[in-house]
């Protein structure tokens, strides 16, 4: 009696402390989960953006928050030829706003990436290597693979522009210096956000702001999980696949190639080449009617 007695008391404890472990495990990952949230939604407001944190796609600001006249001066530069050894490329002849940010073209056998939305991003270079947009500024102008000169021999020839380097002192207090010219670019792509379209309307609660197809394809989005890849507010520019950055989609319709080789002229071929190639081909029409939507 006694040892059937003793064996009930220590499977009741175990059940109790299986128990507990058990609620103690479920606490432990919903104070994960609410700082996993807490801390997306004080990254989305640094961005501009003022949606919950538990809300995995959000529509984009007009802008990321910057300091307006360092921007203008950033957009000075992003197509002064004194930054580079030849007119046809300054920034903005490869990153044209026209062309979504980027001119289509091979660039020391890579694409152009996008400027856009780089303000969203969290990682930059074709590979993804730095974690810093403006390092990536301070390296693109710096590259003698892309016909630039050194930001210190940049500011020696726009320290002859006695009215930009007014400008330059009118904005920083330690006036036109190599650090002030990345800046202000870096205030410049933080003012170049994809403009407002359907998607974000739909995500606003616009009805009907997504066509029946693109809608669908938003659902097709979600369930061939190409949001791990693909996700943050411009869905993508977050992570490195490959040994790639993986481009952010927002805007994707106004690029004429895709891909990093640029061997894709329309977005079902670029499709094709996707991890989501085995998708149904109605389910393929719909995903680039919701890509063509962003």
């Amino acid at each position: 009696m006694n040892r059937r007695y003793w064996i009930l008391r220590a499977l009741l404890a175990l059940l109790v402390l299986s128990g507990a472990a058990f609620l103690f495990i479920r606490w432990r990952a919903a104070v994960a989960q609410a700082q996993r949230i807490a801390d997306r939604e004080a990254e989305y407001r640094g961005m501009g953006i003022y949606s919950p944190g538990s809300a995995d796609f959000v529509p984009l600001p007009p802008e990321t928050p910057h300091r307006a006249g360092a921007a203008l001066l950033g957009a000075a530069l992003f197509a002064d030829k004194r930054l580079v050894k030849s007119s046809k490329r300054i920034c903005a002849a490869c990153h044209p706003l026209s062309g979504g940010g980027v001119d289509g073209k091979i660039h020391g056998g890579r694409l152009t990436r996008s400027t856009q939305n780089a303000a969203f991003a969290s990682c930059y270079m074709h590979d993804g290597r730095l974690r810093d947009l403006g390092k990536a500024v301070e390296l693109m102008v710096s590259d003698p693979a892309f016909g630039a000169y050194s930001v210190t021999g940049a500011v020696v020839r726009l320290m002859r522009d006695n009215a930009l380097a007014a400008r330059f002192a009118a904005n920083y207090e330690t006036g036109l210096v190599a650090s002030n010219v990345v800046d202000a670019i870096v205030q410049h792509l933080h003012a170049r956000v994809t403009p407002s379209g359907a998607f974000d309307r739909h995500l606003s609660g616009v009805p009907g702001a997504l066509g029946e197809e693109a809608l669908r394809g938003f659902e097709v989005f979600k369930a061939a999980d190409c949001a791990k890849c693909h996700g943050g507010p411009a869905l993508g520019g977050r992570v490195v696949s490959a040994g790639r950055k993986v481009p952010a989609l927002r805007g994707l319709s106004k690029r004429r190639v895709y891909l990093s080789d640029g061997s894709a002229s329309d977005l079902p071929t670029a499709l094709v080449r996707m991890p989501t190639a085995d998708i149904a081909d109605a389910d393929r029409a719909a995903l680039v009617a919701f890509l063509s939507a962003l």
